[in-house]
């Protein structure tokens, strides 16, 4: 890693022919001095002001695995292109600053956005609170390196929430169908309040909007024309939706998860993708889909 002056100089003097914009590349590098270093994150180069140490290093060997990982779990190849990248900012201002002029991808209020062959991200306390938004945001670039076209939101966005909810275990391998939980503690008065984040509490908190009627509809979630993902009070819900869509259609049933994995191999060469269609690839109708996804999502 080089500090300082010499890593901005250094990076001007050698900023990549293919990847993600060279503006954009320089505008991060530019927010992360004096601070900024570059490195590899797995197989994807790493530009970050956070300090070098566990974080990173856990990170990594996640990273490292993330497109067998993607492979193994979807049945789509995607491997990074050269030149791809992810910029962590150790502080929120930083990354606000830098996702102010990315309103393409509809930052709203994330803590990561990603398009472009760039993934940006903030850094967590800890490892296992910046896993879930460094591999959410990977995920989507492997995602649009496997859709000849741009992928269908629900699509997008669910592969790259069921990865990141899974825990990992210590060789970075993502443990899939599992959901990640972590709890702080801070004093407060005479006595610690605890607070647990992460996907397992961001789950249960959409189940119980859903079972007051507050859910969205697999139709209106799978419309090619959906403003679910990019509505700032419909997005988070969508996104959860999405990522249990996934989960249900990738538990239990093996062969319904197959035909899963090869409706979405032909969705990357631009198959349609709406609820009809998924129903007829998994071998049964939209109503009934429809009904076995929420009775699954009540116990996912």
């Amino acid at each position: 890693m080089t500090p300082g002056p010499l890593f901005l100089m250094a990076f001007l003097e050698n900023a990549p022919a293919r990847g993600p914009s060279p503006a954009r590349l320089e505008r991060a590098v530019r927010l992360l001095y004096p601070a900024g270093r570059e490195a590899m994150l797995g197989p994807w180069r790493l530009f970050t002001d956070v300090a070098a140490g566990p974080l990173l290093e856990r990170l990594g060997r996640v990273a490292a695995r993330l497109p067998e990982s993607y492979r193994a779990r979807f049945g789509l190849d995607a491997e990074p292109r050269a030149g791809e990248a992810l910029v962590l900012f150790a502080g929120d201002a930083s990354y606000r600053a830098f996702a102010a002029d990315a309103a393409e991808f509809e930052t709203l209020a994330t803590r990561g956005h990603a398009g472009g062959g760039l993934a940006a991200a903030v850094a967590g306390t800890t490892p296992e609170e910046t896993r879930p938004i460094v591999v959410h945001e990977l995920g989507h670039l492997l995602t649009h390196e496997a859709f000849a076209h741009p992928p269908p939101p629900w699509i997008d966005e669910g592969l790259s929430e069921d990865l990141a909810w899974c825990r990992a275990d210590a060789e970075g391998r993502l443990l899939f169908g599992t959901f990640d939980a972590v709890t702080t503690a801070r004093p407060m008065g005479d006595g610690v309040v605890r607070t647990t984040v992460g996907p397992r509490p961001t789950v249960d908190a959409f189940l119980e909007r859903a079972r007051t009627g507050r859910r969205p509809a697999l139709s209106a979630l799978l419309a090619p024309d959906t403003r679910l993902f990019s509505d700032a009070g419909t997005r988070r819900d969508a996104y959860t939706a999405a990522g249990l869509l996934v989960r249900f259609l990738l538990a239990g049933d093996l062969a319904r998860a197959e035909r899963f994995r090869v409706f979405l191999r032909a969705a990357t060469l631009g198959a349609p993708a709406g609820l009809d269609d998924l129903a007829a690839a998994v071998g049964t109708d939209a109503k009934r889909l429809e009904k076995e996804y929420w009775s699954f999502v009540r116990s996912p």
